[in-house]
Protein backbone atom coordinates (compact mmCIF):
# COMPACT_ATOMS: atom_id res chain seq x y z
CA UNK A 1 0.00 0.00 0.00
CA UNK A 2 0.98 3.81 -0.42
CA UNK A 3 0.77 5.92 2.08
CA UNK A 4 1.00 9.83 1.10
CA UNK A 5 1.16 12.64 4.11
CA UNK A 6 -1.62 15.23 3.55
CA UNK A 7 -2.08 18.11 5.00
CA UNK A 8 -4.57 19.43 7.18
CA UNK A 9 -7.10 20.81 5.46
CA UNK A 10 -6.91 24.61 7.38
CA UNK A 11 -3.16 24.92 5.87
CA UNK A 12 -4.09 23.96 2.14
CA UNK A 13 -6.47 26.76 2.74
CA UNK A 14 -4.45 29.52 4.14
CA UNK A 15 -2.28 28.57 1.03
CA UNK A 16 -4.41 28.50 -1.36
CA UNK A 17 -5.54 31.68 -0.20
CA UNK A 18 -2.07 33.39 -0.76
CA UNK A 19 -1.38 31.91 -3.82
CA UNK A 20 -2.75 34.43 -7.13
CA UNK A 21 -3.38 32.51 -9.64
CA UNK A 22 -6.92 30.94 -7.83
CA UNK A 23 -8.12 34.40 -8.24
CA UNK A 24 -11.07 34.56 -10.82
CA UNK A 25 -10.12 36.60 -14.31
CA UNK A 26 -11.74 40.21 -14.73
CA UNK A 27 -14.33 39.68 -17.28
CA UNK A 28 -13.07 41.29 -20.60
CA UNK A 29 -16.37 42.62 -22.17
CA UNK A 30 -15.80 41.38 -25.15
CA UNK A 31 -18.88 39.91 -27.14
CA UNK A 32 -18.50 35.94 -27.84
CA UNK A 33 -19.71 34.24 -30.87
CA UNK A 34 -20.52 30.86 -30.78
CA UNK A 35 -22.76 28.27 -33.36
CA UNK A 36 -25.62 26.47 -32.11
CA UNK A 37 -27.34 23.58 -33.86
CA UNK A 38 -31.28 23.06 -32.69
CA UNK A 39 -32.48 19.80 -33.39
CA UNK A 40 -36.47 20.54 -34.62
CA UNK A 41 -39.66 17.76 -34.14
CA UNK A 42 -39.35 17.29 -37.94
CA UNK A 43 -35.34 16.15 -37.77
CA UNK A 44 -34.02 19.08 -39.30
CA UNK A 45 -31.22 21.01 -37.45
CA UNK A 46 -31.47 24.67 -37.73
CA UNK A 47 -28.00 26.30 -37.43
CA UNK A 48 -27.52 29.57 -35.09
CA UNK A 49 -25.20 32.42 -34.59
CA UNK A 50 -25.41 33.40 -31.22
CA UNK A 51 -23.74 36.57 -29.80
CA UNK A 52 -23.56 37.04 -26.04
CA UNK A 53 -21.47 39.25 -23.52
CA UNK A 54 -20.78 38.94 -19.91
CA UNK A 55 -22.64 40.97 -17.46
CA UNK A 56 -20.50 41.61 -14.15
CA UNK A 57 -23.70 42.99 -12.13
CA UNK A 58 -25.80 40.25 -12.49
CA UNK A 59 -23.04 37.71 -13.16
CA UNK A 60 -24.16 35.69 -15.99
CA UNK A 61 -23.81 35.99 -19.68
CA UNK A 62 -26.57 38.21 -21.64
CA UNK A 63 -27.49 37.21 -24.98
CA UNK A 64 -27.34 40.08 -27.40
CA UNK A 65 -28.73 38.48 -30.84
CA UNK A 66 -29.23 35.45 -32.44
CA UNK A 67 -29.36 34.99 -35.97
CA UNK A 68 -30.16 31.90 -37.93
CA UNK A 69 -27.61 31.16 -40.69
CA UNK A 70 -29.10 27.91 -42.17
CA UNK A 71 -30.31 24.49 -41.92
CA UNK A 72 -29.49 20.71 -42.24
CA UNK A 73 -32.36 18.83 -43.71
CA UNK A 74 -33.18 15.49 -42.22
CA UNK A 75 -31.04 12.37 -43.46
CA UNK A 76 -27.89 15.17 -45.29
CA UNK A 77 -24.91 16.54 -43.96
CA UNK A 78 -24.35 19.68 -45.67
CA UNK A 79 -26.14 23.10 -44.36
CA UNK A 80 -28.24 25.15 -47.00
CA UNK A 81 -28.38 28.76 -46.82
CA UNK A 82 -32.23 29.78 -45.63
CA UNK A 83 -31.23 33.92 -46.06
CA UNK A 84 -30.73 34.78 -50.16
CA UNK A 85 -28.04 37.66 -50.11
CA UNK A 86 -29.24 41.24 -50.38
CA UNK A 87 -28.71 42.62 -53.64
CA UNK A 88 -26.05 45.73 -53.75
CA UNK A 89 -27.42 48.95 -53.55
CA UNK A 90 -26.18 50.44 -57.09
CA UNK A 91 -27.94 47.51 -58.45
CA UNK A 92 -31.32 48.48 -56.59
CA UNK A 93 -30.92 52.45 -57.68
CA UNK A 94 -30.08 51.35 -61.30
CA UNK A 95 -33.57 49.77 -61.10
CA UNK A 96 -35.47 51.96 -59.49
CA UNK A 97 -33.76 55.00 -62.27
CA UNK A 98 -35.55 52.91 -65.23
CA UNK A 99 -39.07 51.92 -63.84
CA UNK A 100 -40.50 55.79 -62.79
CA UNK A 101 -39.32 58.56 -62.72
CA UNK A 102 -41.38 60.69 -59.42
CA UNK A 103 -41.59 63.64 -58.42
CA UNK A 104 -42.90 65.33 -55.63
CA UNK A 105 -44.21 69.12 -53.98
CA UNK A 106 -46.33 70.68 -51.85
CA UNK A 107 -49.75 71.77 -52.76
CA UNK A 108 -52.57 73.25 -51.31
CA UNK A 109 -56.32 72.61 -51.64
CA UNK A 110 -57.09 75.57 -54.07
CA UNK A 111 -53.98 74.02 -56.52
CA UNK A 112 -55.85 70.95 -56.13
CA UNK A 113 -59.29 71.73 -57.04
CA UNK A 114 -57.70 73.85 -60.38
CA UNK A 115 -56.14 70.59 -61.26
CA UNK A 116 -59.43 68.57 -60.62
CA UNK A 117 -61.48 71.17 -62.55
CA UNK A 118 -58.56 71.12 -65.81
CA UNK A 119 -58.70 67.16 -65.91
CA UNK A 120 -62.60 66.92 -65.60
CA UNK A 121 -63.04 69.46 -68.30
CA UNK A 122 -65.19 72.19 -65.74
CA UNK A 123 -62.58 75.10 -66.23
CA UNK A 124 -62.98 75.39 -70.11
CA UNK A 125 -67.13 75.65 -69.53
CA UNK A 126 -66.23 78.81 -67.28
Amino acid sequence: MLFVDIEPKSQIIRTQNKRKDYMPRKASGAKKVSIIREIQNNGDIYVYERKTIYDPIKRYNRSIGKTLIGKIPKGQTEMIDTRPKKKSVVVLEDQMAKEAKVSRRHVGMLDIVAHVAEKSGVAKQL
